[in-house]
């Protein structure tokens, strides 16, 4: 059965072979070959027309592929989770299908937006489980940002997206401070040894880029938050509410 068909009616596990992101070259101290994802097709959730796949990789690396789904699940996420639009089947950052269970219901992502606007402060806006469309998005107060700057942003990404995640989530481990050239110069590391698109990207690109990145390394360390607010909306936690605010 094709992976398309199974994500339909399953949630899927795979890995992929992260060996060839030299993160020692960056100073960090990481061990571990391959990494593990979790991926839901949004469709078997939300009955909306995008029809993303939710990826959540695992706080789990090893030296050799593991294939057993209960050991991979006892981890938690290390990142916020992405959204996709394809499964990467070819190339040396493939995903390997391990196995699959029914369908269930899990916890769904918050998520901001990322792309809009030209200064961070115009670019929040705020989606609820399962919606992540642009057109569903709604203009986050002022009041409103502090809780929610901590989540994760819907842009679409691929398997090199998902490595700088883990990627800026390991520099920011090492609780060191960067000044902004040291910034540029780590995203330029990542250019250079993650893919983000095939051929060179334009300096305007290079710009947007690069505010993506800066805005990732100004969020804090996914291990640092509570659990409980992980991927959701501070005060909705706090309140037992859920999008009260905007009435979604």
């Amino acid at each position: 059965m094709k992976i398309t068909e199974r994500l339909k009616t399953e949630i899927c596990y795979f890995y992929f072979d992260i060996s060839f992101v030299p993160f020692q070259e960056a100073g960090i101290d990481f061990k571990g070959k391959f990494a593990y994802l979790r991926i839901l097709n949004q469709l078997a959730y939300v009955n909306e027309f995008t029809g993303y796949y939710i990826c959540g990789l695992y706080d789990f690396f090893s030296e050799e592929p593991i294939k057993d789904i209960l050991m991979i699940k006892q981890h938690d996420f290390v990142i916020n989770q992405r959204l996709m639009l394809q499964i990467k089947v070819t190339g040396k950052d493939k995903f390997h299908f391990i196995g699959s269970e029914p369908w269930q219901n899990v916890d769904l992502p918050h998520m901001i937006s990322g792309t809009t606007g030209k200064k961070d402060k115009d670019l929040t806006m705020y989606y609820t489980e399962g919606f992540y469309a642009p057109t569903v998005g709604k203009k986050t107060p002022e009041t409103y940002v502090e809780n929610v700057k901590h989540l994760g942003e819907n842009e679409i990404a691929v398997p090199g997206d998902i490595c700088i995640d883990l990627f800026c989530e390991l520099l920011k481990r090492t609780n060191k401070k960067f000044s902004d050239k040291e910034l540029h110069d780590l995203f330029i590391f990542t250019l250079k040894h993650f893919a983000f698109v095939d051929g060179e990207l334009t300096p305007k690109m290079q710009e947007v880029h690069f505010r993506s990145f800066k805005r990732n390394m100004d969020k804090p360390s996914f291990q640092s938050i509570p659990k409980k607010y992980r991927e959701k909306a501070i005060n909705e936690v706090i309140e037992g509410t859920s999008n009260k605010l905007f009435n979604i």
